[in-house]
């Protein structure tokens, strides 16, 4: 830093710099973008731009946590007047996770709310695009189990309007669609954080390749990088496996990107045994995981295509190596349901039936819970195999 007599202030805003840098050059003062940034940067005692929004982003980012946690303080108070402040500060409504927090303790404000049963505080925050379920919380569930009749009767009709969403999507009905995003523009972004079956509408939207639609979403406010159901799948991912140029292109211009190794997960989980055979062929590790830690075992079994789960067998998959938090999504669910058979496949596959999830959970501690005495029977079989 070089010294100079202006000084930023308290709380520094980069978005209001970059304004003053374009009004600069609207006015004359600059004949180009980065001589005004160059400009300000040296003003306020730094070398270049690139040090200045250095400095700048970190305070930034603090600055929104700190106010972020008066937001859900005040959603747990239901005082609207300070949660109004907390989002003039920079306050994230759609906050979920801030590194800090388990999936069983996270509060986000609109959980801060719901629990507390605080309908206006509820109002705001969905207003302001907040989330009403992330992970595996359902704001709606949650409500029900307390007894909060009001915000139930929100919540439901809330919920209504985002099935007439992805039926619209679905007929690629852009009037309909249109209507219901200028009736409420939070919609855009039902299900983004969510670990429910339910799909975030530009994934959604993607599916269906409809780039009209996507873009409609985007200026609504969707994340165009909006995930699948706890995956690293994406529109992205769906755009190339579908070979959508037009579409990649749009999302390309929003800076989403979808990895080889979620690609090729996303080709199992399609059944799509020439596509796998491809990037396999092209020196992808067959036991590669994407950035949520899925594993081609996984997709494949779950595809129920026999001759892919032959494939990834034959170049090296180890189903051991499946054994990560994502675990819940195949073989808790089949424990759950009594699949016999799947459940026995799997262990002769090679799972570990010992195996603890980060909750503590063992596929017998599983089947015990949901009183599914044949797959604990079979269970106690394997695992006595195991420590025999």
């Amino acid at each position: 830093m070089t010294t100079s007599s202006v000084s930023l202030p308290d709380r520094p805003n980069l978005r209001f710099l970059k304004d003053r840098a374009k009004a600069m050059v609207k006015e004359g003062r600059a004949s180009s973008l980065a001589q005004a940034q160059h400009t300000l940067a040296r003003t306020y005692g730094f070398a270049n731009w690139a040090m200045l929004k250095a400095h700048i982003e970190p305070l930034q980012a603090e600055q929104r946590l700190a106010a972020t946690h008066r937001l859900i303080q005040a959603a747990a108070n239901g005082d609207l007047k300070n949660l109004d402040a907390a989002l003039r500060a920079g306050a994230n409504a759609k906050h979920v996770y801030d590194g800090g927090e388990s999936y069983d303790t996270f509060r986000p404000p609109m959980k801060a709310a719901i629990e507390s049963g605080q309908l206006e505080a509820v109002r705001r925050l969905l207003d302001h695009g907040a989330l009403d379920r992330a992970w595996h919380w359902d704001g709606l569930q949650g409500a029900r189990q307390r007894g909060h009749d009001d915000i139930v009767a929100l919540l439901s009709e809330r919920r209504r309007v985002e099935v007439d969403l992805g039926a619209a999507i679905r007929r690629g009905d852009l009037e309909a669609i249109e209507a219901l995003l200028d009736a409420d523009p939070t919609l855009a972004r039902a299900n983004e954080a969510s670990h429910s079956a339910q799909q975030a509408p530009v994934y959604l939207a993607a599916q269906q390749g409809d780039v009209r639609v996507v873009r409609r979403l985007i200026q609504a406010g969707a994340d165009p990088a909006a995930a699948w159901h706890a995956s690293s799948f994406n529109a992205m991912t769906v755009a190339r496996y579908q070979g959508n140029r037009a579409l990649v292109e749009l999302l390309e211009s929003h800076h989403v990107t979808s990895p080889d190794v979620t690609d090729y997960l996303y080709a199992a989980s399609q059944g799509d045994l020439d596509r796998v055979r491809k990037f396999l062929d092209a020196g992808l590790d067959v036991n590669a995981k994407c950035a949520c830690a899925h594993h081609v075992i996984v997709h494949a079994f779950r595809s129920g295509n026999a001759s892919l789960l032959q494939l990834v067998l034959d170049r090296g998959a180890d189903i051991r190596l499946s054994n990560g938090w994502e675990g819940y999504i195949w073989f808790t669910d089949l424990i759950e349901a009594g699949n016999v058979e799947a459940v026995r496949q799997i262990l002769d596959l090679g799972y570990n039936v010992n195996h603890r999830d980060d909750h503590g959970n063992t596929p017998l501690s599983i089947a015990r819970q949901a009183g599914q005495q044949a797959v604990e029977d079979l269970l106690l079989a394997y695992a006595g195999k195991a420590n025999g």
